[in-house]
């Protein structure tokens, strides 16, 4: 079988409305500079996809904890959010991984010169 293409996306959700986590599941703009003191305002919609970079780190209670060192990747929005006054809210996201030319001379030895194209992960 050849490989055309390539895709690892990871799926979360983060239980906790607060304004920025809200913001970044709308895909909005802050406007808190314009805003009345203390009062965090964005408009929904007008965000681009932002890329950066991330670690996650997995932690179990049984077996191996290992962290997944990501140099490009994008969250977005998966799917709605239910408001249900009596249920606890979650948000969905989705977390995709971006091919992107990494060499972490930090983290190998120069002459492994690895190219990291999807991140490394490390194991405990």
């Amino acid at each position: 079988m050849v490989v055309s293409q390539k895709n690892i996306t990871i799926g979360f959700s983060f239980d906790e409305i607060n304004a920025a986590n809200f913001r970044k599941f709308l895909l909005g703009t802050d406007k808190s500079a314009s805003a009345v003191a203390g009062s965090p305002l964005f408009t929904p919609m007008t965000s681009a996809l932002q890329y950066g970079s991330a670690q996650l780190y997995f932690r179990t209670d049984v077996g191996n904890d290992f962290v997944y060192m990501i140099p490009k990747c994008t969250i977005r929005p998966d799917g709605g959010m239910d408001l249900n006054a009596e249920d606890w809210w979650s948000g969905p996201m989705v977390l995709e991984v971006l091919s992107h030319d990494w060499y972490p001379n930090n983290v190998c030895t120069p002459a492994d010169s690895v190219n990291a194209k999807y991140g490394l992960v490390s194991v405990a």
